[in-house]
């Protein structure tokens, strides 16, 4: 029968031993215990409970890939909001970039579709569209 680690009788030492050594209990055990604040601290960065979570998942990915990094000289927790924090910027920058693609795109659509009106009109519609503008811009 398997025996249940109380998780928070364990101290940060003997979390990331375990965690190492790849003990599920030991993952669980950190998770829990700094999941709340670490939330806390993506959600500051990112304004949005969804993205807040997405950064969550991503920054925990990286803790335990990374964990053997870890030295141990300063406090894990520490450690954790270094690394949620990397995350999260790297989060918004890739979101800011893609924002920025949409927004190009927009403008390269919008730009087509008014080449597309033009080509439609025949020539005397538009010599009557460039008759009709003042004098000044008809070059």
């Amino acid at each position: 029968m398997k025996t249940t680690i109380e998780h928070s009788s364990m101290t940060d030492k003997e979390i990331v031993k375990g965690c190492l050594k790849n003990s599920p209990d030991a993952q669980k055990a950190l998770f829990e215990r700094f999941s709340g604040r670490m939330m806390t601290l993506c959600l500051r960065y990112t304004g949005d409970q969804e993205d807040a979570r997405d950064v969550l998942q991503e920054g925990f990915i990286k803790v335990f890939e990374k964990l053997n990094q870890f030295s141990g000289k300063g406090a894990l927790g520490g450690w954790i909001s270094t690394v949620m924090v990397n995350t999260a910027l790297i989060h918004l920058r890739k979101k800011k970039r893609e924002g920025y693609s949409t927004a190009v795109d927009e403008e390269y659509n919008l730009a087509s579709s008014e080449v597309d009106v033009l080509s439609q009109l025949s020539a005397n519609e538009l010599m009557d569209l460039i008759q009709a503008m003042p004098t000044g811009y008809r070059t």
